[in-house]
């Protein structure tokens, strides 16, 4: 068996799905790379829900964290990629996921997306830096983010590209200077703690972060379904005897009213053509 849309586990550091199955108190990492997500000061199975044909955990916005730790290799970075999916509604309008490591406009070390208020903040810093919180508005509902950065190119702003539902958004800009590199100090990562030390209670699902920039048509792919491309599904195979059989055959003939004017009873008939040495079956 193989994983579909094999190209979006390429550079995968993370992957935690809650729809995938209730898992007690900690989120499996599907990467593969054991960076398990630990429920801190949360429930367990209290805090498991379902929602939009599939399940979510949700943060208390008060002390909740899940922490991924801080094995990822993002230190000094100069691109990367994180897809989420929030819920928002009236009443639930905050979220975040990435690192966050430092306080607001302290020179922090921060890669994340974070909600405030029906606004999506994209965040890119290191400690020289300054605050940087480019951001689009976004609607209510489920809904999928992606912020790829690379500190080699130019996007709009600088260095940063971010998704909504699978199309680019035009971002508003923040204060500061993305930078070329992001933090080499950038801590834990988390969901459920924002860039300026705030708890930011909310719902996710299928948080991912990966050590490379994605496509466009690769973001657009992670916006169609929750959880796509992280369960590994069976190929249909032909064994070659069964290849061998359909290689030369000229008409096959099966019974559809049975036992009608035969001298005996015919299930299955196939006729096959002879190549000149020998019949091939």
């Amino acid at each position: 068996m193989r994983r579909e849309y094999a190209s979006l586990s390429h550079g995968l550091l993370g992957a935690w799905c809650p729809s995938l199955g209730i898992t007690g108190y900690r989120l499996i990492d599907r990467s593969g790379r054991n960076n398990h997500g630990v429920f801190t000061n949360m429930d367990g199975q209290a805090n498991w829900g379902a929602s939009g044909g599939g399940l979510y955990v949700n943060t208390d916005g008060v002390d909740d964290i899940i922490d991924a730790g801080s094995s990822l290799g993002m230190n000094g970075a100069t691109f990367g990629t994180i897809s989420v999916w929030f819920f928002t509604s009236s009443s639930i309008t905050k979220g975040s996921v990435g690192f966050a490591n430092g306080s607001n406009n302290a020179g922090g070390n921060r890669f994340e997306i974070s909600l405030v208020s029906g606004t999506a903040y994209f965040t890119a810093e290191s400690d020289s830096s300054g605050a940087v919180y480019p951001y689009c508005s976004i609607p209510s509902g489920w809904i999928h983010l992606a912020m790829v950065y690379d500190g080699t190119l130019s996007f709009s702003p600088s260095r940063i590209a971010a998704f909504l539902n699978g199309t680019q958004q035009v971002l508003n800009g923040g204060g500061g200077t993305i930078p070329s590199s992001i933090g080499t100090s950038l801590g834990n990562f988390l969901i459920g703690k924002s860039a300026i030390d705030a708890f930011s209670g909310g719902r996710y699902d299928d948080v991912r972060i990966w050590n490379r920039r994605l496509t466009s048509q690769e973001i657009k792919i992670l916006a169609s379904r929750r959880g796509i491309g992280l369960t590994p599904y069976r190929q249909r195979r032909t064994s070659a005897s069964s290849k061998r059989l359909w290689a030369n055959i000229a008409g096959t003939w099966k019974e559809t009213t049975p036992y009608v004017n035969v001298g005996g009873v015919w299930k299955e008939a196939a006729v096959y053509r002879h190549d000149g040495t020998g019949f091939k079956n």
